[in-house]
């Protein structure tokens, strides 16, 4: 107790003495559980922090049984010291926290690749077409494959934006019709 407390092996250990190093935030809960002991003599079990005289703080964990000796209640028990087991669940909580952050990223980059793939692929099927066709029309062709490709995945991902629509109006131009465009936007 002195060692966990911090208190001169001179003073008597007392519920008082214990109070004057419970952090001020857990001094209500750690009232209200020796206050509910008290009347009704059963046991006590808490988890609080300790604020020490140089403001470190501890975790311990208390527990201790309530009995009528000598006119008044004793409390026997233990205090364990738990503070490197709360800074590690904390630290595990963090890298939990990144761990779901660092997926959820890596999920969003592959949908990306993914929806960069749907839409390149119908416009390299349309290139490949195309080169049965005349130079001209190929040509034309390479140019918006080209457009599209250089477009960054973010881009991509809203294929019917007004980016993507003015490149296929501007492919008609070179003799494409409205219902080709429209295949090919699929």
């Amino acid at each position: 107790m002195y060692r966990i407390f911090e208190i001169d092996r001179h003073v008597p250990v007392t519920l008082e003495t214990i109070g004057t190093r419970v952090h001020p935030e857990d001094l209500s809960a750690y009232t209200e559980e020796l206050e509910r002991s008290r009347r009704d003599g059963g046991d006590v079990h808490i988890e609080m922090r300790l604020q020490m005289p140089d403001l470190r703080v501890k975790y311990v964990q208390a527990v201790a049984h309530c009995r009528q000796g000598s006119g008044q209640l004793e409390y026997i028990g233990a205090v364990q010291d738990v503070t490197q087991r709360r800074l590690s669940e904390e630290t595990l909580a963090e890298v939990r926290s990144e761990l779901a952050s660092v997926a959820r990223v890596t999920s969003l980059g592959v949908l990306t690749a993914s929806i960069a793939h749907e839409v390149n692929q119908p416009l390299a099927g349309i290139i490949t077409n195309a080169r049965s066709l005349d130079p001209k029309k190929y040509d034309c062709l390479s140019q918006v494959f080209q457009a599209a490709s250089l477009t960054s995945s973010r881009k991509l991902a809203s294929a019917a934006s007004k980016r993507s629509k003015a490149r296929w109006a501007a492919a008609e131009p070179c003799g494409f019709s409205e219902q080709a465009g429209r295949r090919a936007r699929v």
